[in-house]
């Protein structure tokens, strides 16, 4: 069967957004349980040596790197990632990327100001299922931006189309004894209750299509709705309202 383009556009749009409304949920929900399934446990295996300074930083990147080693989370030893020094905050800031932790030590004292867990950076490194399979989480997140320009250019299209599709005109009200031999209108209603539930049993519901056959000056009018003609008088055509496009 042939469709038209707002048929698969209405389509596409549908499971475009089933599709990144899942991932969305499934993004919130691994930003509430990611954090509180890899919060690191800290420990410290052994005392670090105390540091003695008087009025200058006493404290190298080699000592730090030796109380670093000292730190354990989860019962493991850190790896250290990067090390940085922050002379406006006294501070060495050494990080283990692989553990999403730092430790902040004290230029002057040499000791553990913060141990501090980076779980945003965990969570944008490990969300979509990254966490499964680093493959898994590549593939959804690749997905994402594509499927989402889809949803959005669907979406215009479904709102701009809505009013420009091929063949929708102008509708106008008018009695069914005004529409001309070969016209197609729309049925409306009927002013009278009884004519509405007479013609309702017969197929003439609001939006049936409602072909004229004839409408002659004299006899009958003869309509075809529903595969189902209809004589009608032309008193009884004058009370009821239709569409007719124009």
């Amino acid at each position: 069967m042939k469709h038209s383009l707002l048929f698969w556009s209405r389509k596409s749009h549908c499971w475009a957004g089933v599709y990144l409304s899942a991932v969305t949920l499934l993004w919130l929900g691994e930003m509430a349980l990611l954090p509180a399934v890899y919060e690191p446990r800290f420990e410290v295996a052994s005392p670090s040596p105390a540091v003695s300074s008087v009025g200058t930083p006493a404290v190298s990147v080699q000592d730090v790197l030796d109380r670093f080693s000292h730190e354990r989370v989860d019962g493991e030893p850190l790896t250290p990632d990067t090390v940085t020094f922050l002379p406006k905050e006294g501070s060495w800031v050494v990080r283990d990327a692989g553990r999403y932790v730092s430790v902040t030590y004290d230029v002057r004292t040499g000791e553990a100001r913060e141990r501090a867990f980076d779980s945003a950076k965990l969570v944008e490194e490990k969300n979509g299922l990254a966490w499964l399979s680093p493959e898994l989480g590549a593939a959804l997140k690749l997905s994402f931006q594509p499927l989402f320009i889809l949803l959005c250019v669907t979406g215009i299209h479904l709102l701009w189309g809505r009013n420009r599709r091929p063949g929708k005109e102008k509708e106008r009200a008018a009695t069914l004894d005004a529409v001309r031999t070969g016209e197609t209108c729309l049925y409306e209603r009927a002013d009278d209750p009884c004519l509405a539930g007479r013609l309702a049993s017969l197929g003439f519901l609001p939006g049936v299509a409602v072909r004229m056959l004839r409408n002659a000056k004299r006899g009958p009018l003869l309509v075809l709705a529903r595969h189902t003609r209809v004589a009608l008088g032309r008193e009884i055509a004058s009370g009821i309202v239709v569409a007719r496009k124009g």
